[in-house]
């Protein structure tokens, strides 16, 4: 007879315990008594594994928001690009996003450096929209200083007239060692 539960195996033994007492002649209420012992297995103790552990870590988004000269407005591909980064950050545990915005160089200092905290500002207006949080977000604007491209063409200004994005991320690390990378969903945003 094989075993479902403890509590069966000891039911099962009351009721053995019961017969036996009938059958031995004990209709006047004097019953003979005997003592049952029944052995529970010991509980056993179920190994739970280690939770991974946790690391953060600032990922940079791949793709590079441009825009048009001396604008801060949102370009349709741009918005594109920004829809499917909304969505990484919506669906990533996201400590920060640092917005930085960029100029080509062309022009004032003072007038580069305000147009790069409006195009910052957009794209964090444009990302709010779209369902991230706000308080996630610090912006900055860094003008003409962190130019990719020093030559004064019209392909280095495209490449110069962007907005990054840099995310801290929490994540679980690797149990090989290392951390996986969030830096691939971020790579989605190309």
């Amino acid at each position: 007879m094989g075993r479902n539960s403890q509590g069966s195996v000891v039911g099962l033994l009351v009721v053995v315990a019961l017969i036996a007492a009938v059958g031995a002649g004990c209709s006047s209420g004097q019953c003979p008594t005997r003592t049952v012992y029944v052995e529970r297995p010991a509980p056993v103790a179920v190994a739970q594994p280690e939770p991974a552990p946790m690391v953060e870590e600032w990922v940079t988004l791949d793709q590079h928001v441009n825009f048009a000269p001396n604008s801060a407005r949102i370009e349709p591909e741009a918005a594109e690009v920004l829809a499917r980064v909304a969505e990484e950050l919506r669906g990533t545990e996201v400590l920060r996003v640092r917005v930085e915005g960029h100029t080509n160089g062309r022009g004032r200092q003072e007038r580069n450096e305000q147009l790069s905290v409006r195009r910052a500002e957009a794209v964090v207006e444009a990302l709010v929209a779209q369902g991230v949080d706000r308080d996630l977000f610090e912006q900055l604007g860094h003008g003409a200083e962190r130019r990719l491209v020093e030559a004064r063409t019209v392909e280095a200004g495209e490449q110069n007239r962007r907005v990054e994005l840099h995310a801290l991320v929490r994540h679980t690390a690797d149990p090989g060692g290392g951390a996986e990378t969030q830096q691939d969903a971020y790579a989605m945003a190309r």
